[in-house]
C-alpha cells in the first residue's frame, strides 16, 4: 500500500489487498456466479476451474454466502485503509448478518467469523493457501508508480469544495480484475481494476467522486 499527501490530506492506495484477491480467485475456482454490482469481474488471470463440495452443491443460497463474506472483506479492507470505524453507513455496509456473525477477518484462527455459515467456512478454510498461491500473478506484474493525478483531484476538489486539506482521507483498493470496473465501497472508499486505475482521465473522475463522497457523507 502506497499513501499520497501531505500531513494535512490523505489517500491511500492498495494494489496487493490479498484477503480480496483471494476471495476473487475462489470465487472463480469454484465458479460461484454473484451479478450484483459491487462484485467485480473476473479476475485478470487465469484461475484452474474446480468442483464445489458436494454438501455445498444443494445449498440455494452458496451464492449468497460468498457476496455476504465478500462485503465484509470490502468492509474490514476499507475500514483499515481509512483507518475509520465504518459501521452503520447505509448502503452496501448495511450488511449486518442475521445469523451472529463477527465481522472481522481471521485466516490464522479457524475462520471463526464465519462460523455462522459452516459450509462457506470450510470452503473458504479449504481453499484459503490455495488461493494464495493461485493469487501468485498478482504479486508479480503489480508497479506501483507515481501518480500526480492523485495530487491533481486533491487540489482541485479542496480549491472548489472550499474545504480544509485534513477533511481529505480517502482510499483507492486496485483489484485485478477485467474492464473498466469501479464502484464507491464507502464514502472515500474506491474500488477499481487495473485498467481503470492505469487510465488517468478515467480514474482522475472516479477518485474525485470517491472524495466527494467522503464529504458530502457523515464524517467519522
Amino acid at each position: 500500500m502506497r499513501v499520497a499527501g501531505s500531513k494535512s490530506w490523505r489517500v491511500s492506495v492498495d494494489r496487493q489487498d490479498q484477503a480480496l484477491h483471494v476471495a476473487l480467485c475462489i470465487r472463480d475456482h469454484f465458479q460461484i456466479h454473484v451479478t450484483e454490482d459491487d462484485v467485480p469481474p473476473s479476475l485478470n488471470w487465469h484461475v484452474p476451474t474446480g468442483q464445489v463440495p458436494f454438501e455445498v452443491q444443494n445449498l440455494d443460497d452458496f451464492s449468497g454466502q460468498w457476496l455476504w463474506w465478500w462485503r465484509q472483506l470490502v468492509h474490514a479492507s476499507s475500514c483499515r485503509q481509512l483507518e475509520l470505524d465504518l459501521t452503520g453507513f447505509n448502503g452496501l455496509s448495511n450488511f449486518q448478518d442475521p445469523k451472529g456473525g463477527t465481522g472481522f477477518f481471521d485466516p490464522y484462527e479457524d475462520f471463526h467469523s464465519l462460523d455462522s455459515r459452516p459450509q462457506l467456512r470450510d470452503l473458504v478454510a479449504g481453499s484459503w493457501r490455495q488461493g494464495i498461491e493461485w493469487s501468485k500473478p498478482l504479486y508479480q506484474t503489480s508497479r506501483e508508480r507515481a501518480r500526480m493525478v492523485v495530487k491533481d483531484v486533491v487540489d482541485t476538489v479542496i480549491a472548489e469544495r472550499q474545504v480544509l486539506p485534513e477533511s481529505i482521507n480517502a482510499s483507492v483498493i486496485v483489484l485485478s480484475v477485467r474492464d473498466g470496473w469501479f464502484m464507491i465501497a464507502y464514502p472515500g472508499v474506491l474500488l477499481c481494476s487495473e485498467s481503470t486505475y492505469a487510465d488517468d482521465s478515467r480514474f482522475a473522475v472516479e477518485l474525485r467522486k470517491s472524495i466527494e463522497s467522503s464529504l458530502d457523507g457523515p464524517r467519522r
